[in-house]
């Protein structure tokens, strides 16, 4: 099932992030840019690196970065989302990506319609937005 996310960046607004649950994979992309301004994508995985009381620390891997998506432009690409390393988390089901939509500096309103194909993996029913 793919995950669709979509907004519209003006005025104020700088940026919408959304925390996204894959399974270790490839998956494809589909970005599609509209309005005056521009846009930066960033897709990050949490990979954990240590093991703590109640969890795990981690850190964020940028695994794809587009800047300056102009509107009026529709692209795609694939990110390859690796599995976690810690013993505790071999095998684990879920890896949790960032995907960060930003409006590039100084550049007017700018839509955006994103879509993340769920090739080889599932979606957990959480998508979180923040902006």
């Amino acid at each position: 099932m793919p995950t669709r996310v979509h907004g519209t960046l003006r005025d104020e607004d700088l940026a919408d992030t959304y925390s996204i649950w894959r399974k270790p994979g490839k998956y494809g992309y589909h970005l599609i840019v509209e309005g005056p301004g521009a846009l930066d994508l960033s897709i990050e995985a949490l990979q954990p690196t240590e093991e703590v009381q109640g969890g795990t620390v981690g850190s964020w891997k940028i695994i794809e970065e587009r800047r300056d998506v102009r509107g009026g432009a529709r692209l795609g690409g694939a990110v390859s989302v690796a599995p976690a390393h810690l013993q505790s988390h071999l095998g684990a089901e879920w890896i949790e990506l960032r995907v960060r939509v930003s409006r590039a500096g100084g550049t007017g309103a700018v839509a955006y319609d994103l879509e993340l194909d769920a090739d080889g993996g599932g979606l957990r029913p959480q998508v979180e937005a923040s902006g």
